[in-house]
């Protein structure tokens, strides 16, 4: 995953370079010589003058130097039998065990390194064909699509062209100007520090991976305290088998969960890990290593090496992956550079059919560096190739005017994304401070452990009690507590036992804030209610602990509407009793009760799933496009947004009023 290539700029300079920094720089990586140390002069023999007199006789001079010294001349010498393609090839488990000890010369080992994508315009223009292959596929009718010979049901219609709604929404997003520009531009999606010395792990990961001139070392991890104040922006994970369990997570932030103990990386953060030279699924799951990692300790069985070639002067073994049939790896080693795979490539295969595609991904080292004897690749490119998209374009017009030739040749491939890696700092030998190791959390610091999904609070032996639940359609609607009613009186649900209620919980109405975003679930009672007011739906406002009356007075004068507002009671510092019971602890939020007392609809307590779901539906009965188009006036998507959800609560309204 990585990038650009590293020059020396004179002799000097590179020499100075090497003494200051302990290391050297080889240049380039699959296509450029390495920087080999300089060799003796050759000694060639002498050539053998061609013999003048007749062959297979000695003349009289040979005979008498033969007498003279009384040793028969020497025979020519013969050129070896064995030639450098007909030499023994190293054994897979071989070039394994060169590749992990070539790593170990480095260990304990720390590296910074930065990952970028870049997007190519080719990729751009795939995915805006895509985006328009897909808006043209939500013009189609229920029953005119076909999977294995059988119409899809009105069920499959819908759940259908709902996915289809959200990769548009997404292929919206990723293609708008903005993005586009960024994308071909490149950005930065991790720069993470890594340390280990092949039995510990310990990392950083910077929020703000873009942010260049961050530090993912400000200052000692000790006191524990350290961690709240220079720690905020900065995620940090330790594995060691000391801690128990041993991994360890800091995640900064005030929000409850600030760490995470669990017993592998991945319970906790995903991450790319560099070139380590092994694999402990010990500490995390095997998507995170790298490549070449894994292929170097997978089980040599998988593997064959096939054959020794030269490539600009450079000795290589060629290994590929043993497949009948499907996606192969083949990797270029360079012996004299730590067993590095200098190339990988992967293409498609089949023995029986012997067919190999083109290699439709590659990985190459751009630039190692050479320290303590051993070798490491400073920088990585990876590319993903995919088909001309102009040429595919073209084809597939062809093949729906029937003027494609039946021998026509697939599109080309070309570069649809690169990923590069660079490593940034490069620290072998590198000590650790025992506390890294440790990272014990703050006095106090609320976090999650991932072996019990309990919150536990820093100190204490005893998890907290389990985080309140947004109550859940049919369980039995709990008592409100409210704190005042803007017309003083008292009253509660059971003052309404027969009747549907809906509760509107708003936000804080504070002492001088004129808070806009209530007015949108004003406009929005005001509609429901003259839908359902005289069905007898009561419509109960709750706005949110501490409000100020007043306010919440003059703010539905203001508006010319009138309704039963409460303020919700406090049990905690600005968290209302009523929104803890019914919303989790949120401060605003839609709750429809039937006749029977038990919640009807909670929109707080829907899935991601079920919501994405009833939106879809509710925007194809309404015949707004779906999804929304981000990029269109504010006001029209305020509105569209308003009308959506209206229509979905006033679906569960109406459920409610039937039900007895």
């Amino acid at each position: 995953m990585p990038v650009g290539k590293l020059r020396p700029y004179g002799r000097s300079l590179s020499a100075l370079f090497a003494v200051l920094c302990g290391f050297t720089v080889v240049v380039g990586g699959f296509n450029a010589h390495a920087a080999d140390p300089p060799a003796a002069k050759k000694q060639t023999a002498p050539q053998r003058k061609p013999a003048t007199a007749s062959q297979g006789k000695p003349t009289s001079a040979t005979r008498k130097r033969t007498a003279s010294t009384g040793k028969r001349p020497a025979a020519p010498r013969k050129r070896a039998t064995a030639s450098r393609k007909t030499a023994k090839l190293p054994s897979v488990k071989a070039i394994q065990a060169a590749y992990h000890k070539n790593f170990t010369k480095f260990m304990p080992l720390g590296v910074e390194y930065r990952m970028t994508i870049t997007d190519t315009e080719a990729a751009i223009e795939t995915e805006r064909q895509r985006l328009k292959e897909k808006q043209d596929f939500t013009k189609a009718n229920p029953g005119s699509i076909v999977v294995n010979g059988k119409a899809l049901d009105e069920a499959q219609f819908k759940e259908t062209m709902r996915h289809v709604g959200e990769e548009i929404q997404y292929l919206t997003q990723t293609l708008s100007d903005e993005s586009v520009k960024n994308r071909l531009k490149g950005w930065v999606i991790q720069r993470p520090y890594v340390w280990t010395d092949g039995q510990s792990l310990h990392l950083r990961r910077s929020n703000n991976p873009s942010a260049s001139d961050d530090t993912l070392f400000p200052g000692a991890l000790t006191p524990p305290e350290k961690l709240s104040e220079l720690y905020n922006s900065i995620v940090l994970a330790s594995w060691s088998k000391d801690n128990d369990p041993p991994l360890r997570c800091w995640f900064g932030g005030n929000a409850p969960g600030q760490g995470r103990v669990a017993n592998v990386l991945n319970d906790c953060i995903a991450i790319s890990l560099p070139p380590m030279g092994f694999v402990k699924e010990d500490w995390t799951h095997k998507r995170d290593w790298h490549e070449w990692d894994l292929f170097m300790t997978a089980d040599p069985s998988r593997f064959k090496v096939v054959k020794r070639t030269e490539v600009k002067g450079r000795v290589m073994y060629v290994m590929d992956e043993v497949v009948e049939k499907g996606e192969r790896a083949r990797v270029w080693i360079d012996p004299r550079q730590g067993a590095l795979p200098l190339r990988m490539e992967w293409s498609y295969v089949s023995t029986a059919d012997k067919v190999v595609t083109p290699f439709h991904r590659d990985l190459q080292i751009l630039a190692v560096k050479k320290v303590a004897n051993g070798f490491y690749p400073a920088k990585i490119r990876r590319r993903d190739l995919i088909p001309d998209a102009k040429i595919a374009q073209k084809q597939r017009e062809e093949f729906a005017a029937g003027t494609l030739a039946k021998d026509a040749p697939r599109p080309p491939l070309v570069t649809g994304r690169i990923t590069a890696w660079e490593a940034t700092k490069f620290e072998p030998k590198k000590a650790i401070e025992p506390a890294a190791l440790a990272l014990a959390f703050p006095k106090g610091a609320l976090y999650i452990n991932a072996v019990d999904e309990r919150t536990y609070r820093t100190g204490d032996s005893q998890p907290l009690p389990p985080a309140p639940q947004p109550i859940q359609p049919s369980q039995v609607a709990p008592p409100l507590k409210i704190a005042e009613w803007i017309d003083g009186k008292s009253r509660n649900l059971d003052s309404f036992k027969g009747k549907v209620v809906v509760l509107v919980f708003s936000q804080k109405m504070g002492d001088t804030q004129d808070d806009q975003s209530n007015d949108d679930a004003v406009a929005f009672m005001k509609t429901l209610q003259g839908k359902f007011g005289s069905k007898g739906v009561i419509f109960l406002e709750v706005f949110g602990a501490k409000s100020n009356m007043q306010r919440v007075r003059d703010f539905q004068k203001a508006r010319g509407w009138k309704s039963l507002v409460g303020i919700d009671a406090t049990t905690r510092s600005n968290v209302g009793a009523s929104a803890e019971k019914y919303l989790a602890g949120n401060d605003s939020g839609f709750v429809v009760i039937g006749r029977n007392g038990r919640v009807a609809f909670n929109a707080d307590a829907l899935e991601e799933e079920t919501a994405m779901q009833m939106f879809y539906q509710a925007a194809q009965t309404l015949s707004i496009p779906w999804p929304l188009d981000k990029n269109g006036p504010e006001d029209q998507i305020d509105q569209q947004q308003v009308q959506i959800f209206e229509h979905i609560v006033s679906k569960q309204i109406e459920q409610a009023l039937a039900q007895p």
